[in-house]
C-alpha cells in the first residue's frame, strides 16, 4: 500500500516547522508542569483536611489513605532483589513504612472491638 498523496515529509531544516514543534513542546511542558502542581495542591488540600481540626470529609480520608498506601508500599512485596546490594536495606525500610500504613488504616477504618482484639492479643505474646 503506498502513502496518501497528501502526506509530506516535514523538513527538519525549515524554520516554520522547527518553531511549531519548539511551540507545541513548550506547551506539553506547561501543561505537564501543571498537572504536577494541580495534584501537589489537591494532595496539600487533602492532607491540610484531615490534620487539622474541624470537618474531614469522607473523600479527605480515603485520598489520603490511598496516597500513603501508595508512597508505603503497603500492598507490594518489601524485597526487591533488583534493588542490588541495597537490597535487604530497603526491604526493612518498606517493611517499616507499611507497618506505620497499616497502624493508621487500622486506627481510621477498624471498630473499637476489632481494635481491641487485634492489640490485646499482639500484647499478650
Amino acid at each position: 500500500m503506498s502513502e496518501p498523496v497528501d502526506f509530506i515529509e516535514p523538513d527538519e531544516f525549515d524554520p516554520d516547522d522547527l518553531e511549531r514543534a519548539e511551540r507545541d513542546l513548550k506547551k506539553l511542558d506547561e501543561a505537564d508542569e501543571q498537572q504536577i502542581k494541580d495534584m501537589l495542591y489537591k494532595r496539600k488540600q487533602m492532607y491540610g483536611e484531615v490534620f487539622s481540626k474541624g470537618h474531614t470529609s469522607q473523600e479527605a480520608i480515603d485520598f489520603v489513605l490511598n496516597d500513603l498506601a501508595w508512597f508505603c508500599r503497603a500492598f507490594t512485596p518489601s524485597f526487591n532483589p533488583n534493588d542490588g546490594p541495597h537490597a535487604e536495606t530497603l526491604a526493612k525500610m518498606k517493611d517499616g513504612r507499611r507497618e506505620a500504613y497499616m497502624r493508621i488504616r487500622d486506627n481510621a477504618s477498624l471498630s473499637l472491638d476489632t481494635l481491641y482484639l487485634k492489640y490485646s492479643d499482639a500484647l499478650s505474646k
